[in-house]
């Protein structure tokens, strides 16, 4: 037993969208972890092979670059981290800790993901649009700041204040 009841998820915002009969069949397929405060659930780099839903506590997301860590941000319950997992398995992008007062969240594997997938849950659709939705909402941001750099550089550039020309 997952100690993870299908009532509390539906007390998620991010599973508003699901029945209770899907609700049921998460609950079941989630793995419970405990982890204390500072704890590293996952590192930059490595590969991914779950996704996670904080259900008490905090999650320090941070990125590791030229060899120091810098937060980036932070995972509260309700919220769903590590989904891109469950399509590529590829690396992770950020390294992740438990927060001050540790965290309990929810982990759900690429091998439980993909049964639940293959055996056609309409869960397993509903969580795959709602990490299409969440990939989308994030290229789209990204690319809102990679224009915003952009402009500003130009604007640098045009000022004469920015480091170096562009050809």
């Amino acid at each position: 037993m997952s100690g993870i009841s299908s009532t509390q998820l539906s007390n998620l915002p991010v599973f508003q969208m699901m029945s209770p009969k899907e609700l049921e069949v998460l609950a079941l397929a989630l793995s419970e972890r405990k982890l204390v405060a500072g704890q590293e659930l996952y590192r930059q780099g490595e590969r991914g092979s779950t996704c996670h839903i904080v259900l008490h506590g905090a999650l320090v997301i941070c990125l590791d670059a030229n060899g120091e860590r810098r937060e980036v941000g932070l995972a509260l319950p309700g919220e769903l981290l590590g989904e891109v997992a469950l399509l590529d398995g590829g690396p992770r992008s950020a390294t992740v800790c438990a927060g001050p007062d540790g965290a309990r969240i929810g982990e759900l594997s690429k091998a439980d993901f993909d049964q639940v997938f293959g055996a056609g849950s309409p869960f397993a659709f509903k969580l795959m649009d709602l990490v299409a939705g969440r990939m989308v909402g994030r290229m789209r941001e990204a690319m809102d700041r990679l224009v915003t750099a952009v402009v500003a550089e130009d604007e640098r550039q045009a000022t004469g204040t920015g480091a170096t020309p562009r050809s």
